[in-house]
């Protein structure tokens, strides 16, 4: 991406602010500072180049935010992020099933001392969401139960939904589960009730058996792959799974995502890199940024030849991204606009503690408890200044990344846990926009059609 410089449309009073740009033989991509972008054919690239602009895409350029009246304020960046959390982990137990080798919790692997949330705490987490809701105003949040592998509370989460519903509060649930309690009753049943579940399965059966096997060594591909085709039958197309990618498993990402696509059949995927752990050995499954950004770069290829193939597979941070950059959304809490931790999630644990994101392992990340006479507005507010979880990450090379809007410097959760001071960035998100944000624009100017399939909207169009 190159920069345009800034300057006032002869005979206006418009400024056109400067932009990034990135041009092929027909067509430009222009992204300003607020994360908007516009495309434009050659010949109006070229007179936006030349200052030569007419009146009319002037006054186009200053409705997407590339321009602003000479005089008023210019809205040149879109920095503070309104407070109002409406997605809430609920931290269930610390219990699980599976031994994987990168596990980035402390997790009770021998049962010796669980954390298992209660009865009366789920009472109590369900009035606290009912009069914050009411109080602000929220008609709907997001509740995902959270583990340890959460399905093994299974009844508590049921009952916590049907605490909310008594209490008339709009609450979606989802699930992340590795899969291993999905009988099909089970299955029904969170169908019924509208309870969306994903599986964990990092890809066929080497892959998953090395990194994700069972407390006590066993396989546990046969058991995770069996649990999909069980949700396929009554989620069908909408059946999603997650995946770790590890420095074991980046050079098969293509291979994975074949998987995925045609033994599975699975259009959702979600592809998420190791990080360090507190809490086990695990950095020699972790890549480094150059590693991270190849494997970004053949996932993205991957992903288009199977779509160009007849294949209907959408990983999500590929779609999400893309998405951000058309359509300025903020879809995702964690990377639209940087981490969103707090602001726009927290996390609940056994004993009611508060924390901004799902680091219930680090008391000294905790901004409070719900017995606290204070609403989570309150508490987050209250914690900017104080809890490291919110100081701004910054280097001295985003000031003239073209990302950084997106970024802000990435997950606060991989910053702590690989021990970088606070306000340090994060290395993982950093190489993979560096990286897929280039090769999104690229998409939009030379394959328009597949970025409109991975929008699953017609949403690009010459102005």
């Amino acid at each position: 991406m190159e920069r345009l410089d800034g300057y006032q449309v002869s005979g206006t009073e418009i400024v056109f602010k400067g932009a990034w740009c990135c041009v092929n033989e027909k067509k430009a991509v222009l992204l300003n500072n607020t994360g908007h972008i516009i495309l434009l054919d050659k010949e109006l690239f070229n007179s936006v180049v030349n200052k030569r602009m007419d009146e009319d895409l002037a006054f186009k350029l200053l409705q997407r935010g590339f321009a602003y009246v000479k005089g008023l304020p210019a809205d040149d960046y879109e920095d503070d992020i309104d407070i109002s959390p409406q997605f809430f982990m609920v931290d269930f137990t610390n219990r699980c099933n599976m031994d994987c080798s990168y596990c980035l919790r402390e997790r009770d692997r021998q049962n010796s001392k669980p954390r298992i949330i209660d009865y009366k705490m789920l009472d109590t987490i369900a009035d606290c969401l009912s009069n914050y809701c009411q109080s602000n105003g929220i008609d709907r949040i997001v509740i995902q139960p959270w583990g340890g592998e959460p399905l093994l509370e299974k009844d508590k989460i049921l009952y916590f939904q049907d605490l909310l519903i008594e209490r008339k509060v709009n609450a979606e649930f989802s699930i992340e589960s590795n899969g291993l309690l999905l009988n099909d009753s089970t299955i029904e049943e969170f169908a019924k009730r509208n309870i969306f579940v994903s599986i964990s399965i990092d890809g066929y059966q080497e892959i998953q058996d090395y990194q994700r096997r069972l407390v006590g060594g066993k396989k546990s591909h046969p058991l995770v792959s069996d649990a999909i085709n069980r949700l396929k039958k009554t989620e069908k197309e909408h059946t999603a799974v997650l995946a770790t990618i590890t420095k074991y498993s980046a050079d098969k990402v293509e291979d994975i995502l074949e998987y995925f696509a045609v033994e599975l059949g699975i259009k959702r995927v979600k592809l998420n890199f190791v990080h360090k752990s507190s809490f086990v050995d695990n950095e020699s499954l972790c890549l480094n940024p150059e590693e991270i950004s190849d494997c970004i770069e053949r996932l993205f290829y991957k992903e288009l030849e199977l779509l160009k193939r007849g294949y209907q597979i959408y990983e999500y941070n590929i779609c999400t991204k893309l998405r951000n950059l058309v359509l300025n959304e903020k879809a995702d809490i964690c990377v639209c606009r940087g981490c969103n931790g707090g602001k726009k999630m927290l996390t609940i644990d056994c004993k009611g503690d508060v924390y901004p994101c799902d680091v219930t392992d680090y008391p000294e990340e905790k901004i409070g408890n719900i017995s606290d006479k204070r609403d989570f507005i309150q508490m987050v507010q209250d914690s900017l200044d104080q809890t490291p979880y919110f100081m701004k990450k910054h280097d001295d090379k985003c000031d003239t990344c073209p990302w950084y809007y997106y970024c802000r410097g990435g997950c606060t959760v991989h910053v702590k846990c690989a021990g970088k001071p606070a306000g340090s960035i994060d290395d993982i998100e950093c190489a993979t926009n560096t990286v897929l944000y280039p090769l999104l624009v690229k998409l939009i100017l030379e394959e328009p059609d597949i970025a409109n399939a991975l929008l699953e909207q017609n949403a690009l169009e010459l102005i």
